[in-house]
């Protein structure tokens, strides 16, 4: 459905909260503009790296002169919104109901993008929640005509996914190329504590791809020559291609954010772990539909626990490949491109 309207995009990105709200927007960013329309970003502090990739993919950057969540964030969004006569995306915890009121009376067409409920209170035209097992109980707190795009058939992903989404080659006997990704940030420095559990897995010859996020602090921490592992480390950062990345991996370990649903809609088999409460019933999800397999522990319980996991997979080509069918027919790369179609048939 071809278009020329303005899209406005308020989300952030910081160390604390990763980059995932941003990224995801992205997406739809991404799938208005292959309808034909203009994207504006409003973020508080982004960092050069963020502001480079959406530049590269031609999007307006506003930077938000206001602490973010609070009155004068939604003033200065909605002077935007009118000026540009825009349907607005908001993503992000701290847009609260008060907020986004005050936003939704001024602008065409007000979407809130969340998970699993967790703002609590909506005021809304249409709230999103690309989660496996998202369902209307969650939203109760809305709205009679406020509408709900629920579930992974709206996974927000990149057009990248799109593209290099084919059927996997046969699965390997044996996993040889291992992907660690805990997102944009990773806070809880997880990265270091897969590194170690790795290196208790009981086979040779293991390739461990590490990425580290742009707002990742401990990248500096990660130096090849200090780590010691028993495998090979190659540690990438400003991963602009994070789909043709992961086509070359065997498995993946990380966080259960966004992730999951990049990884499921390759095919990648995947030990996914929490770093937020709310990621936890995504990977119970998944490992109800067998796509993935969770670690919930910590301290030294995970790493035992991780490695446990990974070592009996390394060998488990039948699972796997179960793993990869099974993620595959949940998500299918196009969920950008539908709520994108659903809004702009309303307006």
């Amino acid at each position: 459905m071809p278009t020329t309207d303005n899209l406005l995009i308020r989300a952030d990105a910081d160390p604390m909260i990763g980059t995932g709200h941003v990224m995801r927007c992205l997406a739809l960013a991404q799938a208005w503009q292959d309808m034909g329309g203009h994207v504006t970003f409003i973020i508080s502090a982004p960092s050069e790296a963020l502001r480079s990739r959406l530049f590269r993919e031609h999007v307006d950057v506003v930077d938000l002169k206001a602490n973010p969540g609070s009155a004068d964030d939604s003033e200065i969004t909605v002077s935007r919104a009118r000026k540009l006569s825009a349907t607005t995306v908001i993503d992000g915890y701290h847009f609260g109901v008060a907020y986004q009121r005050y936003v939704h009376q001024f602008v065409p067409s007000l979407l809130v993008i969340d998970d699993h409920g967790s703002i609590g209170s909506y005021r809304s035209d249409w709230i999103l929640d690309q989660n496996l097992g998202a369902d209307t109980e969650m939203y109760i707190e809305r709205p009679a005509d406020t509408r709900l795009l629920l579930g992974t058939a709206y996974a927000l992903l990149r057009r990248e996914f799109s593209r290099c989404r084919t059927a996997r080659a046969k699965t390997p006997r044996i996993v040889r190329r291992v992907l660690v990704t805990f997102g944009g940030s990773d806070p809880g420095n997880m990265t270091r504590e897969v590194i170690a559990a790795l290196d208790s897995v009981g086979h040779e010859g293991l390739e461990v791809v590490v990425v580290l996020g742009a707002m990742n602090r401990q990248a500096r921490l990660f130096d090849p020559t200090k780590i010691g592992s028993r495998y090979r480390l190659d540690f990438v950062s400003d991963v602009s291609d994070m789909a043709a990345l992961l086509r070359t991996v065997d498995l993946a370990i990380g966080a259960a954010g966004s992730t999951s649903w990049e990884l499921a809609c390759l095919g990648v088999p995947a030990v996914l772990t929490p770093v937020t409460d709310n990621q936890r019933p995504i990977i119970a999800a998944l490992q109800r539909e067998g796509a993935a397999v969770g670690v919930i522990a910590e301290g030294v319980e995970f790493v035992e626990r991780v490695a446990h996991v990974v070592d009996a997979l390394t060998t488990d080509a039948e699972r796997r490949a179960l793993m990869s069918k099974k993620g595959m027919a949940l998500v299918d790369g196009g969920g950008a491109a539908r709520v994108a179609a659903r809004i702009l048939e309303a307006r």
